[in-house]
């Protein structure tokens, strides 16, 4: 059975009791849009479009729960979102690394996975009771694992740490659904609309999430998101956050964008049992090429202070000196203690610990000849030179 928009909408109204009021704000659109997509062009398997609905039932149920909420208590939209600081750049360059390592400091809100997935208590429970939201995220994680356990290679994910803000952005159906299936109609409405009441939903969830925050005690703090997502509407960023501070990351889009494909056709063959390799490597080279693209033209016009550009390599071979860097431009000083803590964690998420992640750009359809083109500009005047 097709997916069908208010199907899925009847679905969410049910599971949360009757709510009915989503937030009109725009997000109708993009919705049908993704689902039109999903019906004719993704090719998904049963178990696939069964794992889309499932998934897109929950994100209406989040909207309808945190705007019961926001109805209830209207000071959650006077919550100040500070900075924030956003770590940005193509995949595969160290964002996650570098995040995590970073929220282990005191001085950030971050955004935990579980937070990530059930910003909204779920339907039948209490605002307070984030015993439910931790287990639900638990078991995405290790289903999502089971259904694909090469990604534990790739990209390491667990319910209890840090990870990105896209995965709220999805509440907005703006978010990366590309990366979870060959959607390309739905992947060129993003690039050719704009979509700021996209980030004013990301504004207001992370509001949301902070006064939760607060009721469990937790003192304000600076956000510290990441999400790679961002080079593709930098403009918008900084639109809703004008204070918004980046620490861009950067490595060869040789490396980069073959490991990129691959972790998508990774993702993709979740949903779907006809994953074209080459369509993947096309696509997201397309996707980050122009998204580059746009994020240099911006830079461009902005206020350099507002960037921070760190290699790929340094944050491997001296992670603690890259993080003295960062919170030197932050204005801060590095909390007492936080390094020892930071090193810990290096320690015990060495890449070693991990299976290996072998592809080749062939697989692809990718070349090297190709790639130096599309990113020639990025390459020239972010990476270090021969």
């Amino acid at each position: 059975m097709a997916l069908s928009a208010s199907r899925l909408m009847e679905q969410a109204i049910s599971r949360t009791g009757g709510l009915t009021d989503f937030h009109e704000d725009g997000f109708r659109t993009p919705f049908g849009v993704l689902i039109e997509s999903l019906n004719t062009e993704a090719n998904l398997s049963a178990i696939g479009e069964t794992l889309f609905e499932n998934r897109l039932v929950e994100l209406l149920c989040n909207r309808l729960e945190m705007q019961k909420y926001i109805s209830k208590h209207p000071e959650i939209l006077n919550e100040n979102i500070e900075g924030p600081v956003v770590i940005v750049g193509l995949p595969r360059t160290g964002t996650t690394l570098l995040h995590r390592i970073l929220a282990c400091a005191p001085d950030f809100y971050s955004l935990i996975y579980w937070e990530c997935k059930y910003p909204s208590p779920l339907p039948g429970t209490d605002i307070d009771d984030i015993a439910a939201r931790i287990e639900a995220g638990r078991i995405d994680v290790e289903m999502f694992l089971t259904h694909q356990p090469k990604l534990a290679a790739i990209h390491p994910i667990y319910h209890d740490a840090p990870d990105e803000e896209v995965i709220l952005l999805d509440q907005t159906f703006c978010g990366a659904f590309d990366s979870m299936a060959h959607v390309p109609g739905f992947t060129r409405w993003l690039r050719n609309n704009e979509h700021g009441f996209a980030y004013e939903y990301l504004k207001r969830i992370l509001q949301f999430l902070q006064w939760q925050k607060k009721r469990r005690g937790e003192d304000q703090r600076t956000w510290l998101l990441k999400a790679p997502h961002h080079l593709r509407k930098m403009e918008m960023l900084f639109s809703v956050f004008p204070h918004t501070r980046v620490i861009q990351t950067h490595r060869d889009p040789l490396q980069t964008i073959p490991s990129m494909a691959s972790f998508c056709e990774n993702l993709w063959s979740i949903y779907s049992d006809q994953v074209d390799p080459k369509a993947t490597g096309a696509e997201w080279s397309e996707i980050f090429s122009l998204g580059m693209a746009s994020t240099i033209k911006f830079r461009e016009g902005a206020d350099p202070s507002r960037f921070l550009d760190i290699q790929f390599q340094d944050t491997l071979t001296r992670p603690m000196e890259v993080v003295q860097t960062i919170f030197h431009y932050l204005g801060r000083p590095l909390p007492e203690g936080i390094q020892s803590r930071m090193e810990s964690w290096l320690e015990a998420n060495s890449r070693d610990k991990r299976p290996t992640h072998n592809y080749s750009p062939e697989h692809f359809g990718l070349s090297e000849a190709q790639l130096k083109k599309d990113f020639a500009d990025y390459r020239k005047r972010f990476l270090p030179q021969d």
